[in-house]
């Protein structure tokens, strides 16, 4: 169940970067070797920044500071637009590098999801290589599909947002700072949780309608 959940969450959380693996493996996403290998190589250095993450959790403010990488996260997917007009006709060299030399900063909100779910880095590998995969290898695909219901987008985002406030929620200095508060904290962290998922979602879908209404306009 576990090595399905780091699954889940590595492949929903990369969806808001399908723009740029579209583009970057338009031409190469039939090819199984490529995107198998590169699924590997991505799947080692991912873990290997989890298992950095995972030795940082003692650090005061920790879980806090990935907890608001992830809420702004959350707010730029839910409010930008993926735009494939700049696609490119790279080499496989140059796309295998194009990919791996961005993957960190494109990674971000996946690393941070799934440190927070399991610290078994075998299973960890497993999850992120399945999900890579099935991304990559579908990439043009699935392009398509959001781009016909950028809804999904939103709906992911606020799952992100979600998580990113319970994470919050869990550091040491936040919780010493709601303790006092008269609300019991069983009761307030789900609070807050689902609350930031739902304005997260409501601003996704106001940008959305607004965003359509601009274009019928024109």
């Amino acid at each position: 169940m576990e090595l399905v959940h780091i699954f889940v969450i590595s492949f929903l959380s990369d969806l808001d970067n399908i723009v740029i693996y579209a583009s970057i493996l338009k031409h190469y996403s039939s090819s199984l070797r490529l995107i198998f290998i590169l699924a590997i190589v991505l799947s080692l250095t991912r873990t290997f920044y989890i298992n950095i993450l995972h030795t940082l959790n003692e650090v005061i403010a920790m879980e806090l500071f990935s907890g608001v990488i992830l809420l702004f996260i959350a707010v730029k997917m839910a409010t930008e637009e993926g735009d494939m007009a700049s696609t490119r006709n790279s080499s496989v060299p140059m796309a295998f590098i194009s990919i791996l030399s961005i993957d960190f900063l494109l990674s971000l909100d996946s690393i941070l999801l799934v440190s927070t779910v399991s610290d078994t880095s075998f299973l960890i590998f497993i999850g992120m290589i399945s999900s890579l995969f099935v991304l990559f290898r579908f990439s043009n695909l699935l392009y398509m599909i959001l781009s016909h219901f950028p809804l999904i987008y939103v709906v992911i985002a606020s799952f992100i947002a979600y998580t990113a406030v319970e994470n919050m929620m869990k550091d040491e200095l936040v919780y010493d700072l709601l303790l006092p508060l008269a609300m019991p904290l069983d009761y307030l962290v789900p609070m807050l949780s689902k609350g930031s998922a739902i304005i997260i979602l409501l601003i996704g879908v106001y940008v959305l309608m607004r965003r359509n209404r601009i274009y019928t306009i024109k």
